[in-house]
């Protein structure tokens, strides 16, 4: 049935460019994304460590648009990833792996007088910073972060916007050429016993402020989440508040406030997540566009005292967030790899942009568990991460293309969470885009 349904929206979208005529705009892009990525020792609660790895990932991508009329458009996306294990030896991605429809969406915009914009197919949605939705396709990393999605924009009332979202996420691409059987909405291993599709209903508020400088985002999102091998469903209602105060010229910040109830069975189902940030503008450092920033992310954590769940439960952003080597480090079972919950990190981080082209971002922070179900004590660690993002050049062989890339390193010191004797691990990345349209 799955497979019908989303065949058919296929087949809607393009007939109706078609009945449309040809006049419509159409365009195009597309780009190469090389990456790779070494981390070691990454540290488990159950006292064990991840394997060593060392891999690179090659990601094309091609996008096309078509204008069929002023207030109507198509577009369309398809993306390939395919990677090459230095080690360990793996073959689970090889060339030339699988093509599959990474967007595919219909936008009408400008209906109800111009207050009301729609979009109906698979598109990426990301709000905020990603806390609560961004991702809906963890299982890949960041090959695709797509949804099967409606999502309705109302822009009637003053100084404010409301979204609706309806999304459908099923843990298997049906639209794809070569396909790998990829368990999308997890990591549960590739038995079909154990795919998991995701459902969610919500509404996102966007408001301008009761003050000025004060803009604030309020949101209720309903998820449910089908059985998968012996768990059984689940559904999680989360609530919450946004504020991004501009405090002074050189002062802002960001505070984030959730609260999560649902049930699993038989088991309730609650948790809190706190993020908040202030950042201020390095006057002494101005030329460099220097900014210091000090913050504290907050989730709750599963008491094993209860039989209910208090564990913070990461919607639809299971992904990197403040770390790309330690989402690792939550795979207590499969399933759980970017499983953010049960960790309290204060932290500092600086920026710069030492050069036109270059920028650079470090983050240290000090990571503790909430509730202690690691090996021994709370001390999850010392979080540390640097990003340096730069361009190399536009215009290289078309006027609107340009090559960019970055460098990531990162480290964590264990803390007694983790066994003894667990060594530092670390992370290194590099990574080139060409990109063109």
């Amino acid at each position: 049935m799955r497979r019908v349904t989303a065949l058919a929206v296929l087949a809607l979208l393009l007939c109706s460019s078609m009945a449309f005529g040809a006049a419509g705009d159409f365009t195009y892009g597309g780009d190469l994304r090389v990456r790779e990525s070494i981390f070691s020792n990454n540290p488990l609660p159950n006292g064990g460590t991840m394997p060593d790895f060392n891999f690179f990932r090659i990601r094309p991508r091609l996008w096309g648009n078509y204008g069929i009329s002023d207030n109507m458009s198509v577009q369309a996306m398809v993306t390939n990833e395919f990677r090459h294990y230095v080690d360990p030896d793996n073959e689970t991605w090889d060339f030339p792996d699988e093509w599959f429809i990474d967007n595919l969406y219909l936008d009408i915009n400008d209906l109800a007088g111009g207050k009301l914009d729609l979009r109906i197919g698979r598109q990426n949605l990301i709000y905020g910073t990603g806390k609560v939705i961004l991702d809906g396709t963890p299982g890949d990393g960041s090959r695709s972060i797509y949804m099967d999605a409606i999502k309705a924009s109302w822009s009637g009332f003053e100084n404010m916007t409301v979204d609706l979202l309806g999304i459908y996420n099923s843990a298997e691409n049906l639209l794809v050429i070569n396909g790998q059987d990829r368990n999308l909405t997890n990591y549960t291993g590739q038995d079909p016993d154990l795919e998991m599709d995701e459902l969610g209903i919500g509404v996102y508020l966007k408001h301008k402020g009761l003050s000025e400088g004060w803009p604030m985002e309020a949101y209720l999102l309903m998820k449910q989440e089908a059985e998968y091998g012996a768990a059984e469903s689940s559904t999680i209602n989360t609530i919450g508040l946004r504020l991004m105060p501009k405090l002074s010229d050189s002062l802002s910040g960001n505070l984030e406030l959730a609260y999560q109830m649902g049930s699993q069975g038989d088991i309730d189902k609650s948790g809190y997540m706190l993020d908040a940030k202030v950042t201020m503008t390095v006057a002494a450092l101005e030329q460099y566009k220097t900014k210091a920033s000090v913050g504290l992310y907050l989730l709750s954590g599963d008491d094993p005292g209860t039989a209910d769940d208090e564990a913070w439960t990461p919607a639809f952003s299971r992904w990197p967030q403040y770390s790309e080597l330690y989402i690792y480090s939550f795979a207590t079972h499969p399933g759980s790899v970017a499983d953010w919950q049960n960790v309290m990190m204060p932290y500092v981080a600086v920026s710069a942009v030492p050069h036109a082209k270059v920028s650079s971002t470090a983050l240290l922070g000090m990571m503790q568990a909430p509730q202690e179900d690691g090996v021994d004590g709370t001390g999850r660690g010392i979080l540390f991460t640097w990003w340096n993002k730069f361009k190399v050049k536009e215009g290289i062989f078309r006027e609107k293309d340009s090559l960019s890339g970055h460098l990531l390193l990162e480290a964590v010191m264990p803390g007694d969470y983790y066994a003894d004797d667990a060594d530092t691990a670390t992370w290194l990345r590099w990574e080139f885009i060409y990109s063109f349209k």
